[in-house]
């Protein structure tokens, strides 16, 4: 039996790595922007590591063939091996076969806790197609047969029977050294660099919100500067989020940035205990342990954050503001 792993993020990516022993001979399908960032890591060590690739238009292009000749690659080979592999990853990553197969659930922030609601045109027509609901994703479809959370605020009761609650410390600190290393490998951890971050007691977690398209690169400058200017910029780094392309240095000179793809639980488990976390409304800053303070912007913040989200009340108290909201 070999686990069969499909994923686009480096925390749901992690919590794979701490819940299992052993994932060398595993097969990693990664999502086409997630397999560019860390793919090299897998193929140095030898690790079966699979491109997928990513909609982008619906027009008859060599885009859009290379797509479903990708599904179709992807299809048969589930369907050749259903017998004798698990599955786990990401269940709203709705191009892929899912609709079919058992699958194991990994967290992916927030978005595991409410059932979703929206989509976009793109993804209804797909969900259309494979005649699969809109909401039967994050655990809710019936071919999630189990899903891990780390329990970072309510449960919904319609996937509370299929929930294992983690610790991703507990999990860390039952790991040996050589794996730990392992996993450290995959993440391009340099211990050297991480432990100089202890001088710093603040910690920015940023967040791909123009790259979705929520907000412009200009007016999600224009928030990170207006909350910037409520710290001191000596106490203060910036950890920036895998997926945004956005160069912070440009803009904040006289910070630290946090360039690397690695999930930012992994400051917790490796002792770097910060005092203060920032954020708008990442998840990010609820793992770093119960003694960080949190100042959480919300997503009222912007109307356009908020009109896509709507409160954030549920995962964390809004409790910080700006001089005023940003229309």
């Amino acid at each position: 039996m070999r686990n069969v792993i499909f994923e686009n993020t480096e925390y749901s990516l992690f919590i794979y790595f701490l819940i299992t022993d052993k994932w060398e001979n595993d097969i990693f399908f990664l999502e086409d922007s997630f397999y560019d960032r860390i793919s090299n890591n897998f193929i140095t060590k030898n690790i079966d590591v699979r491109k997928i690739n990513k909609l982008s238009g619906f027009g008859l292009n060599k885009n859009t063939i290379s797509y479903y000749l990708n599904r179709i690659s992807i299809l048969l080979f589930l369907l050749k091996n259903k017998n004798n592999i698990e599955i786990y990853g990401n269940d709203s990553l709705i191009n892929y076969p899912f609709f079919i197969f058992d699958i194991n659930v990994l967290e992916d922030g927030t978005i595991n806790y409410h059932k979703p609601l929206k989509c976009n045109l793109k993804k209804l027509l797909i969900y259309i197609i494979v005649l699969r609901s809109i909401r039967d994703i994050f655990g809710f479809g019936k071919e999630a047969k189990k899903i891990y959370l780390t329990g970072i605020t309510t449960i919904p009761k319609e996937i509370k029977h299929k929930v294992e609650i983690i610790n991703l410390k507990q999990l860390w600190d039952k790991k040996d050294e050589t794996d730990k290393v392992k996993i450290l490998d995959i993440f391009n951890i340099d211990l050297t660099k991480i432990k100089l971050l202890q001088k710093y007691p603040y910690i920015l977690f940023t967040q791909p919100l123009s790259e979705d398209l929520i907000i412009s690169e200009a007016e999600k400058i224009e928030i990170y500067t207006k909350i910037i200017k409520n710290y001191d910029e000596n106490k203060l780094i910036i950890k920036k989020h895998p997926r945004e392309k956005t160069n912070y240095q440009k803009y904040f000179p006289n910070i630290l940035i946090l360039e690397e793809n690695f999930p930012a639980e992994l400051f917790s488990v490796l002792g770097i205990n910060f005092t203060k976390a920032i954020t708008i409304f990442s998840t990010a800053a609820l793992n770093l342990g119960k003694d960080v303070e949190i100042d959480f912007y919300g997503t009222e913040i912007h109307h356009k954050i908020f009109k896509s989200f709507n409160s954030m009340d549920k995962i964390f108290k809004r409790n910080k503001y700006l001089s005023e909201d940003i229309e």
